[in-house]
């Protein structure tokens, strides 16, 4: 979107990995210095648990002002797909707001999957609808 705003190429060659850890920031880092009024007043970073350390810097140029902009950023340790990634998070809280119930699942589902989960303690609060069934899911405990 933006680098080719800027008529900025994209990245090429060195592999996704490559790609997604340096090329992709960097693009965005570049159309932002050619573009600095395509900035932003608000940013959402959802899956944050997945975001790099250094593709920070690259949001935050996005946005128009750092003490007037709006940042809200969404992340879940539990559901990290990348080991090594979303765990300079924590020190960007300035007003953490932690949610407590689950409403994305059944309750069989969530107390399936309880066993699974680490950190504060979720509590469901959905209907227990129709019971798990299955002869191939072990949950430790």
């Amino acid at each position: 979107g933006r680098a080719a705003a800027a008529n900025i190429p994209g990245p090429g060659g060195g592999g996704q990995r490559l790609m997604y850890s340096k090329g992709l920031p960097d693009a965005l880092v570049s159309s932002m210095e050619l573009l600095p009024n395509s900035r932003y007043d608000a940013i959402i970073v959802d899956e944050c648990q997945d975001c790099l350390a250094d593709w920070w810097s690259s949001i935050e140029l996005c946005m128009r002002s750092e003490q007037d902009g709006i940042l809200y950023v969404f992340h879940d340790p539990n559901q990290r797909v990348y080991p090594s990634s979303g765990r300079f998070v924590s020190a960007l809280s300035r007003s953490p707001l932690t949610l407590s119930r689950n409403v994305r699942n059944t309750r069989h589902i969530f107390d399936l999957a309880r066993p699974l989960f680490a950190g504060a303690r979720y509590l469901s609060a959905v209907p227990d609808a129709t019971p798990v069934q299955s002869d191939r899911i072990r949950v430790p405990g």
